[in-house]
């Protein structure tokens, strides 16, 4: 069976033949490639492409190692443009071309070519040329793509995609071990080749205790001083500008995302402190050994990342207010919203509550305006609105209806 990666077909057609690259980019192992080379040309060649209008250049073969000139690369396009219709250039690993911004520039002066690359490493991609491209980055498998491939029990599945993740290449294996000993693979492939090729780390031991510390944080928001001082505790070689070095590289290849800190009232972003979720629960759980895994941190994770595959920018709120407190006497109050959803100028406040908490329903009830306020949970209640105007919505719908937020 193959995941047709529907999501990502769509927002490539939303700008097909636009004038602009399409940069495909994403974590390493999650079919940046097989999406491009396979489902997408299969696409293509069945919606009436004539397959000699259609160019694949895979970078890492030995045979397009002359590719990787820019000046081959651009004569090789050229010589085997024979007309005026529309062709399509698909190229894999756009980074290892030489001074390949230039080409990402250049390509917009083909009137009659499409082009469509992928790339590893947010680096490469940060300058003015780059920006210019229509990007689409390519997550692991969303929970409703997950279990296409079964039937019967949903809870039961979402304990194996809580435990092991979306990565495609990991889903098709069977057998428990192997699950965990690719992911083991994958990870150390990201981490001693992928950012040692770019960036020659010489303190990997630090870059993974970093790892760790975040790991074990997916719920709380964190700076780089506490950061630091806990990796310290063991290690009296890291500085705080290390922490922050070390943690954009670990970015820059998609093994974590961060979420910045938003003030509700001011509606300004904090830049510290921050929370990190990683792109795959895997690659989470591999660091603790599949050990100690707590389900609510997971699903948070979860998510977090479904919300991302769904467009919205995502930030964790916070806000305060003067109340009356326990004792008696007015005082300010803290309180924190899991997640802050902006898409098309709308805004969607989401707390997540695995079971009844009345905090965080207070938190939402406390947001003024006409904005949706939802609260998602672990109960199997169907979804409905409460007396506080506040919509329940039960994990499974919010997981399995990628429009259920609209809807609402």
């Amino acid at each position: 069976m193959e995941f047709n990666r529907e999501l990502y077909i769509n927002k490539l057609l939303t700008c097909r033949n636009n004038g602009k690259v399409k940069l495909i980019t994403g974590i390493n192992c999650v079919g940046k490639s097989y999406f491009l080379f396979e489902i997408f040309l299969n696409y293509l060649l069945n919606h009436g492409c004539d397959k000699n209008h259609i160019f694949k250049i895979d970078l890492i073969e030995h045979r397009s190692e002359k590719f990787q000139k820019i000046e081959e690369l651009l004569l090789h396009i050229n010589n085997n443009i024979k007309d005026n219709k529309n062709y399509y250039v698909l190229i894999d690993e756009i980074q290892l071309v030489d001074n390949f911004q230039l080409l990402l520039n250049n390509c917009s002066k083909f009137n009659n070519i499409d082009f469509y690359v992928t790339g590893s490493d947010t680096c490469f991609f940060s300058n003015k040329l780059c920006q210019e491209c229509d990007k689409i980055n390519i997550y692991p498998l969303t929970f409703k793509e997950f279990i296409q491939i079964y039937k019967g029990d949903v809870e039961k599945h979402l304990e194996e995609y809580l435990l092991y993740g979306g990565m495609p290449s990991v889903v098709f294996i069977r057998e428990e071990e192997m699950k965990m000993e690719y992911l083991k693979l994958m990870y150390e492939y990201t981490i001693f080749s992928k950012i040692n090729e770019h960036y020659k780390i010489n303190k990997f031991d630090v870059m993974k205790n970093l790892i760790d510390v975040v790991a074990s944080n997916i719920r709380n928001k964190v700076n780089f001083t506490n950061i630091c001082n806990f990796i310290n505790i063991n290690n009296k070689e890291i500085t705080k500008l290390s922490v922050r070095t070390y943690m954009k590289i670990i970015k820059n290849y998609y093994l974590l995302k961060q979420v910045q800190s938003l003030n509700i009232k001011k509606m300004k972003n904090s830049y510290s402190p921050v929370k990190y979720y990683f792109t795959d629960l895997g690659m989470r759980n591999i660091r603790h050994g599949f050990n100690n895994l707590e389900k609510p941190i997971l699903i948070e994770n979860m998510i977090y990342n479904e919300l991302l595959t769904r467009d919205y920018e995502v930030s964790s709120g916070f806000f305060s207010n003067h109340v009356k407190l326990p004792n008696g006497k007015f005082g300010r109050k803290h309180y924190d919203i899991d997640f802050v959803c902006l898409k098309n100028d709308k805004i969607v406040y989401i707390q997540y509550c695995p079971t009844p908490d009345k905090n965080k329903e207070d938190a939402l009830m406390r947001i003024l305006g006409k904005t949706k306020r939802i609260v998602i949970t672990d109960e199997t209640t169907p979804t409905y609105k409460n007396d506080n105007d506040i919509y329940m919505i039960n994990l499974y719908d919010f997981l399995l209806n990628d429009n259920i937020l609209n809807e609402l």
